[in-house]
Parts: structure tokens; sequence; C-alpha cells
């Protein structure tokens, strides 16, 4: 199989001004582009600032590799380590410092919620509007339109602006049109955890499907399940250099054997508190899908300033409707956190929850008040378990949780 991606000592370097932003003039000056038939070369710059009073920050150093036609790569490593620069320089959303790389055929790239739509337009618009960037006739893409409607969906909305779907409507349509209009390359940024637990297996089995049929896909999930189930080969990235390549399996386990306290990371945009103690990650199973029926544990990375005795508590709800409660004041357990790093697990001995996605919510406090709370910290993503021992789950719409029972039939 020929090689669909040459990546060659690639570098991205940022200049940080006096208000902490990096330098857009600075991007459009460096850019360079040659097209040859279906093949990009983005080549070397390295444009020569006066950098006195700015600060230069290496979000990819030196990374090389390549990838053959027809294989699925994931990309590894914690936030900040350089994942969605490299996607978005393969993309072509922006230019490399220095290096090469070279992409043989055409990409469909979807990085973020929305991207590639206009909000003005409709629907079906923004899905001509993408096949038409993709290189596509009118007709190609018409022939297709039903397919990716249908796979959304959105056949309901369709006709109706972009900028009044739901951001999981968004998620459905883009990931339908970059899968369905003909890409030789797929690039996919962590975008599937916004959608429900049945497009996100749908996904799946599209992209694989995509792959049999000699589509390329990279792709970047802090989903280590995914990640397993789709792909060969990956990339970990640690402070934007490569730590390793190679086989998923081996890759995966080296990995998680390297960051089992840190690979989550949490959403702080609502978190309050004294500070002394602080959680500093949350996982669930140790990596392990997270199934309904079988058993959760939820461990807490707290770094504490501190020794002291704490109250610990979880909540976890889907939206509006709050659905767990776990504390340890209600088991009358005040936990002990020592000065530095602690593990403190919860375990619940059955998961009862329907497959969905959900959000935790973590508390903590002391003596003094309230330590550390994170609204919505990370999200929890249930899949579907064999709950009753028969294989059927009630839908999201019938219940929010599972209740074991039995049924006695009596008879006068």
């Amino acid at each position: 199989m020929r090689n669909v991606l040459e990546i060659e000592k690639l570098t991205k370097t940022y200049t940080l001004g006096s208000i902490g932003q990096s330098s857009f003039a600075n991007e459009l000056r460096g850019f360079f582009s040659k097209k040859t038939k279906d093949e990009y070369i983005l080549s070397d710059y390295n444009q020569k600032l006066e950098t006195s009073s700015r600060k230069q920050i290496n979000a990819l150093n030196d990374i090389s590799f390549s990838v053959k036609e027809g294989e699925v790569w994931g990309i590894l490593g914690l936030n900040g380590a350089g994942k969605s620069t490299l996607l978005k320089i393969i993309s072509r959303v922006t230019t490399p410092t220095s290096g090469e790389i070279r992409i043989k055929g055409k990409i469909s790239s979807l990085l973020e919620v929305g991207t590639g739509f206009h909000p003005e337009l409709s629907g079906r618009d923004n899905v001509f509007l993408n096949g038409v960037i993709l290189g596509m006739n009118r007709y190609e893409i018409n022939k297709k339109l039903d397919a990716i409607v249908d796979f959304a969906g959105v056949s309901e909305f369709i006709d109706t602006p972009v900028k009044r779907y739901s951001s999981g409507m968004i998620v459905r349509l883009g990931f339908s049109v970059a899968a369905h209009l003909d890409p030789d390359i797929m690039i996919i940024d962590e975008v599937l955890a916004v959608g429900d637990q049945d497009f996100q297996r749908k996904s799946l089995e599209k992209i694989k499907q995509n792959s049999l049929d000699g589509k390329t896909v990279i792709i970047v999930s802090h989903n280590l399940s995914q990640i397993s189930y789709l792909t060969q080969k990956c990339v970990w990235l640690d402070k934007g250099s490569i730590k390793e390549i190679g086989n998923t399996d081996h890759l995966l386990e080296n990995y998680k054997r390297a960051y089992s306290k840190y690979t989550e990371t949490f959403n702080t945009t609502q978190r309050r508190g004294v500070g002394q103690i602080k959680f500093k990650n949350v996982f669930f199973n140790d990596y392990s899908t997270v199934t309904s029926g079988q058993k959760l544990t939820i461990s807490l990375i707290i770094d504490s300033e501190i020794e002291t005795s704490t109250r610990i508590a979880l909540r976890i709800d889907r939206g509006f409707d709050k659905i767990i409660h776990l504390d340890s004041f209600l088991k009358r357990q005040s936990i002990v956190i020592k000065k530095g790093l602690n593990r403190i697990d919860f375990v619940v001995p059955r998961l009862i929850l329907i497959p969905d996605r959900y959000n935790l919510t973590v508390f903590c406090e002391n003596q003094t008040g309230i330590q550390d709370w994170i609204t919505n910290a990370i999200s929890l993503n249930v899949s579907d378990g064999d709950f009753f021992g028969t294989g059927l789950n009630p839908s999201k719409e019938q219940a929010m949780i599972l209740q074991d029972f039995s049924i006695v039939d009596k008879h006068e």
C-alpha cells in the first residue's frame, strides 16, 4: 500500500506577544503551499522576527511518521501534548514552522463542532458547500445527499439554518458529511464525544467500514476504548514530541501505565472553593469500558497543601436531571487527606445507569469550608451492558436508571 501521509521533522512554534496571544500576522506571512494534482506539500518556513519581548512555545517538535492507505491511526497524549495542532496542520488549517508534510488525496476534517459550517445557511446548503470544498460537483453530492441526511437523522431540519441546530445535530451532520463525501483521508478530533450513544456506535461502525473500503482515518480521542476498537497504530505525543509510535495494543498498555493518574482532564470553568485541597483528576474503572450493570470505580486524584479530614461527594447527572449522589457524609465516613497527591476510589458495586452520556460533579470540604467544587468536571459515557441477562435495556425515553426486579405470577 502507498503512503498517503508523510510527515518529516515537523515543528510548530507559536510566538506569544505581550498580551499572551500568538501572532496571526506571522501565521499569514509564513504560509506557503503548493498543489500538484492531488498531492499537497506544505513546505518549510521560518519567519525571522524580533522576539525580544515575546515568548516562543513549541507546540510540536521534530515530528516524523507516515501513514499508509486504508490505515486507521490514533493520536494519544494529555491536553497540551500537541494533538490538535498536528491535526490542524494535516488539515491545512494552520501551517508548520518547519518541516514538511505530504498528503496524497482529498481530506475531510471534523476538528470541532460546527467546523466548516456556515451558520446562516441551511443544513442542505452546508452539505453542498462542504462537497464543493472537497472538489465534488453538484451531481456527485446530490447522489449522496439522502444517505448523509438519513445517517445524521436530521431530515426534518435539513432546510433549517444550521445556527438553529443543537450541538448534537451539528455533530451528527458534520460527521455524516465527512464520512460520506468520499474523502481519501478522514481527520476526526474528539467530536464523537458529543453525540448520543446510538450515534457514537453508528459512527464507529462507519469509520470501520471506511477503513475496509480503503479510506485512511486519523482520530484523536480520550476514549481509549474507541482507540482500541478502531485503530491499528498510534502516535503518542508528550509536550509536542513523539514519545512512542507503534501497534495500538502495545502502545495503549504503555500509555495507561505512564499516565494512570492523569488521562482525564477537568473542565474547570465552574470551579470554586478555598483551594488548599484541589481535585487534580478523575478516571473510571482504570480505563476499561464503563458499562451498564458492571462495577464502576470512580478514582479521584487530589492534590492537597495540608493534611486534614474531609467530606467528599460526587453527583452524576444528565442535564437538569440529578440522578446519583455519592457522599462520604451519608456513610458517616471522614476521609483523611494527606499533604501532596492522594487517590480516593468510590466503588459502585453495580452501575444502574442506562446507556447515555452523563456529567460528573465533584465536591470537597473540611472544617474551614468548601475546598473545591467543580460542576460538570468531566463526562461519563455509559455503554450497553446486559443488566438483566437478556441483552435488553430500556431506552432513554423510558427511564434513566435500571432496577433489578422479579415477577411473581400468582394464580388463585
